[in-house]
């Protein structure tokens, strides 16, 4: 197998308490060259961060004693910090919005392919190469949806851009202290392109802090755009059913 240059010779931790899925990911890291350890519990993951310089860590949020958010807290304080993905379970809103306010890196969803898997940590790795600390996390539309990151971000009181990457082109939101200020998305701009954002279904974001808007063009709150935009999604249907002139062209729906 072709190695993934990002992974090759790097050190990455699997701390899961199922055999199988730590056997998998090893044998996934290792034909990429990347030098593993394993661990079953969050001790056993504790003193395997002790015993050498971890580059990755990939871990549960369940554990029979313990939880991958006490791995990540005692990650989030050594000297020098290892990525972090969780690979986990819970789907839930609530557990994914925690793990990215408390400094996860991303957060996978099982089951997720193997070749996912290793696409995204090394995704994780060439940020770091590429020098860009400012993006404060990232990942694929589906661990969250544009709703969800539109919540998570006014919930953490975020201030920057997020931008999101799709088949219809770039979009990008600008926050202020939580609350969105801008937006542009093909072209369009203010609260009709935040509209426009929620009917995305597949892509990728980044969240960049400190990065200032270009203009303050949305005064509504985050609950008032999203009630709209839930609207204007009931209205989404094919080219063939919509107005040409009074609807716009989204990949083949049209969206009134």
């Amino acid at each position: 197998m072709t190695d993934i240059s990002e992974l090759s010779g790097k050190i990455v931790l699997i701390a899961d308490g199922d055999d199988q899925v730590r056997q998998v990911l090893r044998n996934g890291f290792e034909a990429r060259n990347s030098v593993v350890y394993d661990a079953a519990t969050v001790t056993e993951a504790l003193a395997q961060l002790q015993a050498g310089d971890v580059n990755l860590v990939i871990a549960e949020t369940r554990f029979h004693a313990g939880s991958g958010f006490d791995l990540l807290a005692h990650v989030r304080n050594l000297e020098v910090l290892p990525f972090f993905i969780f690979l986990a379970g819970e789907s839930d809103f609530r557990v994914r919005a925690r793990a990215f306010a408390e400094g996860a890196d991303d957060y996978i969803i099982k089951p997720s392919p193997l070749d996912e898997i290793m696409i995204k940590s090394d995704r994780v790795m060439r940020m770091k190469r590429l020098g860009r600390p400012n993006v404060d996390f990232g990942g694929r539309l589906g661990v969250f949806s544009p709703e969800e990151l539109v919540q998570l971000l006014e919930a953490s009181r975020k201030s920057g851009e997020m931008e999101i990457q799709s088949s219809y082109g770039t979009a990008k939101v600008w926050f202020k202290d939580g609350k969105i200020v801008h937006a542009d998305f093909i072209g369009i701009e203010g609260s009709e392109a935040i509209y426009l954002l929620f009917a995305i279904g597949e892509g990728t974001f980044e969240f960049r802090s400190g990065v200032q808007a270009p203009a303050e063009t949305i005064r509504a709150s985050a609950s008032m755009l999203l009630l709209e935009g839930l609207r204007m999604i009931c209205l989404l249907y094919t080219s063939d059913a919509a107005d040409e002139e009074d609807s716009v062209d989204l990949g083949g729906r049209r969206i009134i």
